[in-house]
């Protein structure tokens, strides 16, 4: 994978933790597609869900007002079918295939 990508991305991810910051390892869909596939899977999808709660966040940080009521809960809703899944997305579900010989990669 190119870019910020290595082969061990949980290294790079270990070396950030210090008792003063929180550290949150994200993998894009693709990344997350490649760690599967690299374990022996067929992957099948890789979705981002919860974009509803991530909208939630997002409205919040940008307003500092509450999500619910009628008004916010609306805008809410619409920033959550109008901006993009992969941005708003607070986890990825990937759907994959176990190999028809019943082994793993290790």
């Amino acid at each position: 994978m190119p870019g910020r990508y290595g082969t061990d991305w949980s290294r790079s991810a270990s070396a950030a933790r210090t008792p003063q910051a929180f550290y949150q390892w994200r993998l894009t869909p693709k990344e997350l597609a490649f760690e599967v596939a690299r374990h022996g899977f067929s992957v099948e999808e890789v979705a981002p869900i919860h974009t509803l709660s991530g909208a939630g966040r997002l409205f919040q940080a940008l307003t500092k007002r509450p999500t619910y009521g009628r008004i916010s809960a609306r805008i809410v809703k619409l920033m959550s079918l109008g901006l993009p899944k992969c941005i708003l997305a607070h986890m990825l579900l990937a759907v994959a295939r176990k190999p028809a010989n019943g082994t793993l990669q290790e």
